[in-house]
């Protein structure tokens, strides 16, 4: 009888291990970065909590079998003028992609990955570099009830956090499967800050994959091709090896409109080779974030917020904020040399003006008012190493830049005249694959002193 005891109790707790083991594997599966398909048995369609492509998207796409990337099958994806793009995500609004749950779990993911295969001829190649094609995402902020609203399927897709990349392919890429990687490095704007540069600003302070809950793909070409044929396989989330570290990422603060802030920075080469860097600033100056978010979810319409930019005459572009070394001495663009497991020290500086906060302006939508002013500066400052090789799959993305630096558009209020950088350190020259590297600071100008 003892005898029987001690096994009842030895194969109890055998089975809470092996419980504990299975929901600790199910845990790092949620949480950890890897495959969201790979369309093992056809077209993955999102309903409830799982992980797919809209209902509606699924007819403009058909499952192969073979001459795929893993062996398991692929997606043939024929968009058309009336249906340009389709949508990965969760039947429900508040899901994240990366820990396939509502859990936001940072530091899961540094890249977008997935293969495609592009026929010659396609819309979506380009030998001059204008974009054919986006992929844009939606990002929940944790905690944002109103994404998604009581239902958790209504029409608030994102918590104001809508990040867009945009590039094209080149024609000798045609025909075979290419691997494309997006770092955050590669969403180049934020929905209405269109003078922008960098997806850490468009979630900040919050992690940028670990806030996604839904990709776009989208054909960005000639409004008047036929059809844009194209083939997807396994789309994931995963970890690369940063080059390049940046110690703070985030910086808030309130300022009077004049004088100057000063940020401390450290740049820190967390590789086992020395390397030096390059860097690319910009900044938008319009309404706060939150303000227009507000805007959204109160009439469930974008219409309001764009009205509010236009209203306070938003903006943005290059030279309102610059890079100093540890003595207050401009960097310019000179590369910053780091050795192997070092660090170098400066400061973001930040030149306030009192022409760049308005006051109040009212905006008007839907039977409800809304007040706002251009009262926020928000700078994205990214480094990234200009001579790490880049792979074959890597130069088949051309990067069409931003409009932060384009040359002729007018500066904001408070800003330089617009200068563009010397070639190789323009935004069409930051590599869309590198994660890491990038600093966000969000200003709000408040009365003056």
């Amino acid at each position: 009888m003892k005898r029987m005891r001690r096994e009842i109790r030895l194969f109890l707790m055998i089975g809470c291990v092996l419980a504990l083991s299975r929901s600790a594997g199910a845990g790092g599966k949620n949480v950890a970065a890897g495959r969201l398909t790979c369309f093992e048995r056809g077209i993955p369609v999102a309903r409830e909590s799982r992980l797919g492509f809209r209902p509606v998207d699924a007819r403009v796409m058909r499952w192969a079998a073979g001459d795929d990337v893993d062996g398991t099958g692929r997606a043939v994806v024929e968009l058309t003028p009336e249906h340009r793009s389709v949508f990965f995500q969760a039947g429900i609004r508040r899901l994240y992609l990366l820990s396939g749950s509502g859990r936001y779990v940072p530091g899961g993911a540094d890249v977008l990955r997935f293969w495609v295969r592009i026929p010659s001829g396609s819309p979506l190649l380009s030998k001059t570099g204008e974009r054919t094609f986006g992929v844009w995402t939606y990002h929940w902020k944790p905690g944002d009830e109103h994404v998604g609203g009581p239902s958790n399927r209504g029409l608030a897709t994102d918590s104001m956090m809508h990040g867009y990349a945009e590039f094209s392919f080149r024609p000798e890429c045609s025909g075979r499967w290419i691997r494309v990687q997006l770092s955050e490095k590669a969403f180049q704007k934020q929905r209405d800050y269109y003078h922008w540069y960098a997806a850490s600003g468009v979630t900040a302070p919050y992690d940028f994959w670990a806030t996604l809950r839904q990709v776009q793909f989208v054909s960005l070409g000639d409004g008047d091709a036929e059809r844009a044929d194209w083939e997807l396989d396994c789309l994931g989330l995963e970890r690369r090896p940063r080059l390049v570290e940046v110690d703070p990422s985030f910086h808030r603060a309130v300022a009077p409109p004049g004088g100057e802030i000063r940020v401390p920075v450290r740049i820190t080469n967390p590789t086992s080779r020395d390397r030096s860097y390059r860097y690319f600033i910009s900044s938008a100056l319009g309404a706060d974030r939150e303000t227009l978010y507000q805007m959204v979810w109160r009439t469930d319409s974008l219409v309001p917020a764009r009205l509010a930019q236009r209203a306070v005459k938003a903006g943005g572009g290059v030279g309102a904020v610059r890079l100093h070394d540890a003595f207050l001495r401009p960097v310019g663009y000179k590369e910053i040399s780091v050795r192997a497991g070092e660090s170098w020290k400066g400061y973001v500086v930040h030149r306030m003006h009192p022409g760049m906060r308005t006051g109040a302006k009212k905006i008007s939508f839907s039977g409800k008012n809304f007040s706002a002013r251009r009262d926020t500066l928000m700078t994205t400052l990214i480094f990234w190493d200009p001579h790490e090789p880049m792979s074959g799959d890597e130069a088949c993305l051309i990067n069409p830049g931003s409009n932060a630096d384009e040359p002729g558009h007018r500066a904001p209020p408070g800003f330089p005249r617009q200068e563009p950088p010397p070639p190789g350190w323009r935004s069409r020259d930051v590599p869309l694959h590198q994660p890491g590297g990038t600093f966000v600071s969000m200003i709000r100008l408040g009365e003056a002193a």
